[in-house]
C-alpha cells in the first residue's frame, strides 16, 4: 500500500500540476520542468488539506466527513488537470500534422549525460532507504502521530488533547489550529490504510527527501543552464551539506534526517529553495502557492513566515538592483 501511495501521489500531483503550469503559462516564453509540476501539485493536495481541515475545524464536518470532500476535491482536480491534458495533447498534434512545424535533428541531452547525474541519485536513495526505517525518529516534543491517531479514533478534527484524551480547556491559538498536517496525514493513511505510525514516521519522510531534491534541481537547472555536470555537482553538494548538518535540533540536515514529517522541515527543505528558484525564475504568481502552503504547516506571524521572507528580500535586491543600473547608465549618459 505504501508503494501504491508513493505512485498515486506523484502521478496525481504531476498531471494538476502540469495543467496549472500549461494553463498559466499559455503565450509565454517561459519553460517550466516536471520538478515544478511534482511540486505545485503537490502545494495543490496541501490546499485542499486545508480546506477539509477547516471544514471540520470551523464547519463542525466530523473526520469522515473531511475525507470525503478531500477526495472529492482530490478526484475533481484530477479529472480536471487529465481534460486539460487530453485537451493539450489534441492542440500538439494537430499542429505537429504540419511537417514545418517538427523539429528534427535533435536529441535530448539529459539522455546523453544522464550519467552525471548516478551520483546525487546514490545519495539521496541512500537517504531515503535511512529515513524509510523510521529508526531515528526524533519524538521529544512531538505530538504528530498521537494528534493523527486522536482524530481517528474521536472521528473529529482537533476535538481533545491527544495526550490527555479529554478536550481543550483553555482552547488553542487560532494560529495553531489552522496548521493542517495531522488531518492530512490521518486521510491518506486511513485511505491507502497504512499505519499511522509508519505512515508519518516513514513513509512521508521518503517524500520530503524526493521534493527537497526536486526543489534543489530547479535551482541548479537556473544557475547551470545546459551545465549537466556542474547541476549534478550542485546537487552532490547540497545533499552533503544536508548529511553534516545532522547535529543537532533546529539544524537542516537533523531536520531531514530525523523528522521529515514535521511542517519546520518541510518548510526548510522544500518550500524555501522552490521559493528561491521561483523568484530567480521571475515566475512570482507561483510564489503565492508557497507562502499559503507554509501557512497551512507551521506557525507563522499571521501568515508572514520565512517564504514571504525571502520574497520580500528577493523583490527588494532585484528593485535595488534595476535601480543601481538605471542610475550607473544615467550617469554614463550624462
Amino acid at each position: 500500500m505504501e508503494t501504491l501511495f508513493y505512485v498515486t501521489a506523484v502521478i496525481g500531483c504531476a498531471v494538476i500540476g502540469k495543467s496549472i503550469w500549461d494553463l498559466s503559462q499559455r503565450g509565454s516564453s517561459g519553460k517550466a520542468d516536471p520538478a515544478d509540476y511534482v511540486l505545485t501539485g503537490t502545494m495543490v493536495f496541501l490546499l485542499l488539506g486545508e480546506a477539509a481541515h477547516l471544514a471540520g475545524l470551523l464547519g463542525g464536518m466530523d473526520f469522515t466527513a473531511c475525507k470525503r470532500l478531500f477526495l472529492l476535491g482530490a478526484a475533481g482536480l484530477f479529472l480536471a488537470g487529465c481534460a486539460v491534458q487530453g485537451r493539450l495533447l489534441l492542440q500538439r498534434k494537430r499542429i505537429s500534422r504540419n511537417p514545418a512545424d517538427k523539429v528534427t535533428g535533435k536529441t535530448d541531452q539529459f539522455d546523453r549525460k544522464g550519467v552525471y547525474y548516478l551520483l546525487p541519485l546514490t545519495i539521496a536513495l541512500g537517504v531515503m532507504c535511512v529515513v524509510g526505517q523510521g529508526a531515528s525518529v526524533y519524538l521529544q516534543g512531538d505530538m504528530t502521530v498521537e494528534t493523527v491517531n486522536t482524530i481517528l479514533a474521536q472521528n473529529a478534527v482537533t476535538s481533545v488533547n491527544p495526550l490527555t484524551g479529554e478536550a481543550y480547556r483553555l482552547g488553542m491559538p487560532m494560529r495553531l489550529k489552522v496548521l493542517c498536517l495531522p488531518t492530512l496525514y490521518a486521510i491518506l493513511a486511513d485511505c491507502f490504510s497504512v499505519g499511522t505510525t509508519d505512515f508519518v514516521w516513514r513513509v512521508v519522510p521518503v517524500l520530503t527527501v524526493a521534493f527537497c531534491l526536486l526543489a534543489f534541481w530547479t535551482v541548479a537547472k537556473h544557475f547551470f543552464s545546459g551545465e549537466h555536470d556542474k547541476r549534478a555537482l550542485f546537487l552532490c553538494v547540497v545533499l552533503v551539506i544536508f548529511l553534516l548538518g545532522d547535529g543537532f535540533f533546529g539544524m537542516d540536515g537533523f531536520g531531514l534526517l530525523h523528522g521529515g514529517f514535521l511542517g519546520v522541515t518541510i518548510r526548510q527543505a522544500v518550500l524555501v529553495p522552490y521559493t528561491f528558484g521561483l523568484l530567480l525564475r521571475k515566475k512570482r504568481i507561483c510564489v503565492l502557492l508557497c507562502i499559503l502552503t507554509e501557512m497551512c504547516m507551521v506557525w507563522t506571524l499571521y501568515g508572514f513566515g520565512v517564504c514571504a521572507l525571502v520574497t520580500v528580500g528577493m523583490l527588494l535586491t532585484d528593485w535595488l538592483v534595476g535601480w543601481w543600473r538605471r542610475r550607473t547608465a544615467g550617469k554614463e549618459q550624462a
